[in-house]
């Protein structure tokens, strides 16, 4: 672990730095980039232009707020809060300096399981499904903000209903300069499509993936019989890794705004859908599956994650290997894996609790709407 200590301070120190990360083929692990424009592009610029994107986004919903446009300021509020959630999870460059630990450190302990013969289980396919929905949605989400704003120059919360002369609610599309739309075209395009590469990049290919890893790790350790508790002490490094990326930021984002996000699009499907035109529509299915299948599958898999490593503790715990007095305390300072957010962490309840959440939250809404 000698290597992974010096690439993780590496990381770090890049980190203060403000340098940014790259693949190399040749190391097998990711290194520092050298680039200046690379640096100064990602430093700089695209954080200044997601905080005015921001601003833009927050002035025109709270106009359709008081203008008590319900089914654009649901719209807006919904693409509202993914736009926070994604800045949360991309913003800055020491998310991406403890990210790239994680990732080291999780392709150093690949090594030690090349030679074992895996084959794929439950949660490698769950989480393999997902990650093919999250890639779709980044390209559809942009073609689908793309033809809305086409369709409706006014479509909430992007830079047309910020700049051109909209009316309060709905009507007829502005006239406006061909230039000046294709630049709000050309922009929010950029926008959508970016935030929503990071953001999910970090949740899906960082934090998603390394846990489904620990997962398939603990199958191995499980099915072997020889003595694997130095590799399991390995793993826990790596727990420890996630952990400290995801604990202040990242998990507290997910538990708190996935949920708020999939409980405003099923209201909206249920109930504003007469007032929402197409295709902003399509945002709201789309916001909801993907909202909901994350919180499925990723909760589960981090359920699944706790309760095995717990069960392979207490396995050794009986097993005769164990049974000498050093490799009994061994086993007795041992402890489960568990993915944290803030003081607490995920165990096999969460993903339950989380869905009756939300459907009871859809439903006082639902009966606050009648009202």
């Amino acid at each position: 672990m000698s290597e992974t200590r010096k690439r993780v301070h590496s990381s770090s120190t890049a980190g203060v730095q403000k340098e940014r990360s790259t693949l190399s083929p040749d190391q097998d692990h990711l290194v520092v980039s050298k680039s200046r424009f690379k640096n100064c592009f990602t430093t700089w610029f695209s954080p200044i232009f997601e905080s005015f994107y921001l601003f833009c986004a927050l002035s025109v919903v709270r106009k359709n707020w008081k203008n008590k446009c319900i089914g654009k300021t649901a719209e807006g509020g919904m693409i509202l809060s993914v736009i926070v959630l994604m800045n949360i999870l991309s913003f800055g460059v020491n998310p991406n300096a403890t990210a790239m630990s994680v990732i080291n450190s999780d392709l150093k302990l690949t090594e030690k399981f090349r030679a074992q013969d895996f084959k794929k289980i439950r949660t490698d396919h769950y989480l393999e499904g997902f990650m093919m929905i999250s890639s779709i949605v980044g390209f559809a989400s942009a073609f689908i903000n793309l033809g809305r704003v086409i369709v409706d120059h006014c479509a909430p919360p992007f830079l047309g209903a910020y700049f051109f002369q909209c009316s309060p609610c709905s009507g007829r599309n502005p006239e406006v300069n061909c230039v000046a739309l294709i630049v709000i075209l050309v922009a929010d395009f950029y926008f959508v499509f970016t935030i929503l590469h990071k953001g999910f990049f970090y949740l899906i290919h960082v934090v998603f993936a390394t846990t489904g890893r620990m997962v398939d790790y603990l199958e191995i350790i499980r099915s072997s019989s020889s003595d694997n508790l130095h590799i399991y002490k390995a793993l826990q490094i790596l727990e420890a890794q996630l952990n400290d990326y995801v604990r202040l930021r990242v998990m507290p984002a997910f538990i708190s705004l996935v949920p708020v996000i999939e409980v405003l699009s099923l209201f909206v499907i249920i109930k504003l859908h007469g007032q929402v035109p197409l295709p902003g529509f399509l945002l709201f299915p789309q916001g909801f599956i993907t909202t909901g299948s994350a919180l499925i599958v990723y909760e589960t898999v981090a359920a699944i994650l706790n309760t095995k490593s717990a069960q392979t503790i207490g396995k050794w715990g009986q097993q005769e290997i164990y049974r000498g007095k050093v490799k009994r305390r061994e086993v007795r300072s041992l402890r489960s894996l568990m993915v944290k957010f803030g003081a607490n962490y995920i165990d096999k309840g969460t993903p339950l609790v989380t869905q009756n959440f939300c459907v009871s939250q859809t439903v006082s809404m639902l009966l606050m709407k009648r009202q």
